[in-house]
């Protein structure tokens, strides 16, 4: 058997199949496995007056704009699937308004608390900043929403490219990694971070965005991300698991910051959802990584 492509499998919890592998990808349907979020039960969330969430950040108040995407595709998967509760729209409509409400000038979602995010490593990020993975993620909401209700989607939609496509040094997201990848940062941090699993859920919001508006520029940023992460893929691998994240190389400071068990599968998860957008570019991958889910390891030499 050839070392480097492993047969998929499935894993059982308490009698049944739970797999992190998501075969099918609709930009007008449910998003992965949301519906099963939960999000205003996080220990940390609560929610508005309008029922937006809110998170507790080192004793204060601040809305995340992760947290609020997470919400809005939550509420948006439930509806789609079926036997949603009777207010669960009017809950999605008031969290899409806070959305397109507060996206700013520049077409962003601005995060208002500063933030370490790998002490030792990488600087300090100092708000405001934004993140390609919200960014990316309140794209997918707002697709969806056009399908529920009556706003203006496609200069919002269209508006959100730009933080995304603009340079971290001039206050975008935008990096090109090791001189030659784009790559859409969740932490524009100093060095840079390129963390793996905000880079994907940014490609999924490019994708979205791309179907909903068949704008080019769009397309183009879907596309050059999609290549970036087939060439850097190879530096996640840790032949047991995944990296985090790249900070061991571009900090210089040894030793990978390897995904524990729930971003591994976030990562199976998010690359086998592209991977079938891609027609399978990437199930080579994808089928080691789900191996190393179950403790398999690849063979020394």
């Amino acid at each position: 058997m050839d070392r480097f492509n492993q047969p998929l499998s499935l894993d059982y919890i308490d009698g049944n199949q739970v797999s992190p592998i998501y075969e099918k990808y609709d930009p007008n349907g449910e998003y992965m496995h949301f519906y099963k979020l939960g999000v205003p039960s996080w220990k940390i969330v609560s929610l508005d007056l309008e029922g937006v969430p809110i998170n507790a950040h080192h004793g204060a108040q601040h809305y995340n704009p992760v947290t609020v995407a997470h919400y809005a595709l939550e509420l948006y998967s439930v509806m789609v699937r079926g036997g949603a509760p009777a207010d669960t729209e009017d809950k999605f409509r008031r969290v899409i308004d806070w959305c397109v409400r507060t996206q700013n000038a520049s077409g962003g979602w601005e995060f208002s608390f500063d933030h370490m995010f790998f002490k030792g490593r990488v600087q300090f990020l100092k708000a405001p900043w934004y993140s390609a993975l919200s960014q990316g993620m309140m794209i997918s909401a707002l697709t969806r929403a056009r399908n529920v209700m009556c706003l203006d989607w496609q200069a919002v939609i269209r508006k959100s490219l730009e933080v995304i496509t603009t340079d971290v040094s001039k206050g975008g997201v935008k990096r090109i990694a090791f001189g030659e990848c784009p790559f859409y940062e969740e932490y524009p941090t100093a060095p840079a971070s390129y963390v793996l699993n905000g880079f994907m859920f940014c490609l999924l919001g490019l994708f979205d965005g791309w179907k909903a508006t068949e704008d080019r520029c769009f397309e183009q940023a879907y596309q050059d991300g999609i290549d970036s992460l087939e060439r850097l893929l190879p530096m996640y691998d840790l032949g047991d698991g995944s990296s985090y994240d790249l900070t061991h190389i571009t900090s210089r400071v040894e030793g990978p910051n390897k995904a524990r068990h729930s971003y591994h599968r976030l990562h199976i998860q998010l690359l086998s959802t592209l991977s079938e957008i891609e027609n399978g570019r990437f199930s080579r991958v994808v089928s080691r990584w789900d191996a190393y889910l179950r403790g398999n390891k690849l063979n020394t030499n």
